[in-house]
C-alpha cells in the first residue's frame, strides 16, 4: 500500500503537473485565439483601409483627369488672353503713334497760329500807323486847302494891285 500510496501521491503530483501543464496550455490557446481574433481584426482593418486607399487612389485619378481638364482650358484661355493682349498692345501703339503725329501736327499749327499772330500784331500795327498818317495826311490836307486859299486871296489881292498900280501908273 504504501507503494500504492506513493504511485498515487505520484499521480497526484503528476495529475497536478498535468493540469498545471494543461492549465499552461489553455492560457496559450486563450493567448493564441486572443492573437488570432487580433490578427484577424488588424486584418479586416488592413483590408478596409487598403479599400479607402483603392476607393481615394480612384478619386485621386478623376481628381487629377479634372485638374488636367482644368489646367488645358486654363492654357487655352492664358493663350487667348495673351493673343487678346498682343492685339491690344499693337492697337494702343498704333494710337500712341496716331497722338504723336497729332501733337506734331498740333506743334506745327501752334507755330503757325503763332505766326499769323505775329502778322496780325504787324498788320494791326501798320493799320493803325496808316490811321494816324491818315490823319495827319487829312490835316495836311486842310492845311494845303486853306494855303490854297490863302494864296487865291493874295492871288487876288495882287491882282487888285496889279491893276490898281497900272491905273495909277496910267493915271501918272
Amino acid at each position: 500500500m504504501s507503494a500504492l500510496g506513493a504511485e498515487v501521491a505520484g499521480l497526484r503530483a503528476r495529475v497536478a503537473e498535468t493540469g498545471d501543464s494543461v492549465q499552461a496550455l489553455l492560457a496559450e490557446r486563450l493567448a493564441g485565439e486572443k492573437d488570432l481574433e487580433q490578427s484577424l481584426r488588424e486584418h479586416e482593418r488592413l483590408r478596409r483601409h487598403r479599400e479607402t486607399i483603392e476607393l481615394e487612389l480612384g478619386q485621386v485619378g478623376v481628381e487629377g483627369d479634372a485638374t488636367r481638364d482644368l489646367r488645358g482650358r486654363l492654357d487655352r484661355r492664358i493663350t487667348a488672353a495673351r493673343d487678346a493682349e498682343a492685339l491690344h498692345e499693337a492697337s494702343m501703339n498704333r494710337l500712341r503713334a496716331g497722338i504723336e503725329e497729332a501733337q506734331e501736327a498740333e506743334a506745327r499749327l501752334v507755330g503757325d497760329l503763332t505766326g499769323c499772330r505775329i502778322e496780325l500784331a504787324s498788320a494791326r500795327e501798320r493799320v493803325e500807323a496808316l490811321g494816324r498818317e491818315l490823319g495827319r495826311l487829312d490835316q495836311m490836307e486842310r492845311d494845303f486847302t486853306e494855303r490854297i486859299a490863302q494864296a487865291r486871296g493874295r492871288r487876288a489881292q495882287l491882282e487888285e494891285r496889279r491893276a490898281w498900280l497900272g491905273e495909277e501908273r496910267d493915271r501918272t
